[in-house]
């Protein structure tokens, strides 16, 4: 993906993340383990690396992103420098695609600017494809960088180079102007619609489909037109578009949308 001044040029702008932010200790607990904490760093998510890598350094990463209990943690927190320079020999010994997408927010659009001159066009759009989903997930929830930060990131691509061959014939069969919906339900309404990157196509999608966060309660339905042009990505099986927010237009709130005769026959997939 990169050369190897490249790739260390990226290790070396994380660690630096690494030594510039604190540690933080998060209570965990559930009803039944009350007293876990969690020990993570606000920069780097290490659960987000594949299963090969976390059993690979378990060493470093003990005590870092698991829970424990509340006197193992402040064991370990008693020693941040430790904590840190085990992320930082984690980070060297993982490859640069990995490193990108376990950039937590709202960190992941600033670092992915800093390194951009570092990584491969090809490699770039392998990361911002794989944090996309994730990304937007969490900015829906106020958890990310701002809305424009996500744009400049998105809007260096077309939506076909985020698609397989066959996804993008499908995609280019669809009308310029684009009929497009979202439901409201308790985790999204408080979302505007200026902040909503995702919507789809298709009703059964908008009923079932609830871990988008898009699915319908009592018929309560965005309907919206967007422009083939203002889209990002496209995801067939679930019918999902991701949109450009700023560029959504002919807004229609329905109280009770009406739903297909035959909806009562369809399944949750």
């Amino acid at each position: 993906m990169e050369n190897n001044t490249g790739t260390q040029k990226i290790k070396e702008c994380a660690k630096r993340y690494v030594n510039r932010l604190d540690l933080e200790m998060i209570p965990c607990g559930s009803d039944t383990s009350p007293n876990e904490y969690r020990i993570t760093h606000p920069f780097w998510d290490s659960t987000k690396l594949p299963p090969y890598y976390r059993e690979k350094l378990a060493t470093l990463l003990k005590n870092i992103d698991q829970p424990v209990i509340l006197e193992q943690a402040e064991e370990a927190m008693k020693a941040p420098d430790t904590i840190k320079e085990n992320i930082k020999k984690t980070i060297e010994k993982c490859e640069v695609y990995h490193i990108c997408t376990a950039v937590k927010s709202p960190y992941t659009v600033p670092f992915l600017q800093e390194v951009r001159e570092y990584l491969s066009d090809d490699g770039f759009r392998l990361i911002v494809y794989a944090i996309m989903n994730d990304y937007i997930s969490r900015y829906e929830q106020g958890f990310a960088s701002p809305k424009q930060e996500l744009l400049a990131l998105f809007t260096e691509f077309r939506p076909e180079d985020f698609m397989p061959d066959d996804v993008y014939e499908e995609y280019r069969k669809l009308p310029d102007v684009l009929t497009v919906y979202r439901g409201m339900n308790e985790d999204n309404e408080h979302i505007p619609l200026t902040d909503a990157f995702r919507w789809t196509i298709s009703e059964q999608t908008l009923i079932f489909r609830e871990n988008y966060g898009i699915e319908s309660q009592d018929g309560r339905v965005y309907e919206a037109k967007i422009r083939k042009e203002d889209v990002f990505h496209y995801d067939l099986d679930d019918h999902l578009l991701y949109v450009n927010p700023d560029k959504v237009f002919d807004i229609v709130f329905h109280e009770d949308f009406p739903l297909p005769e035959d909806a009562e026959d369809w399944e949750a997939y």
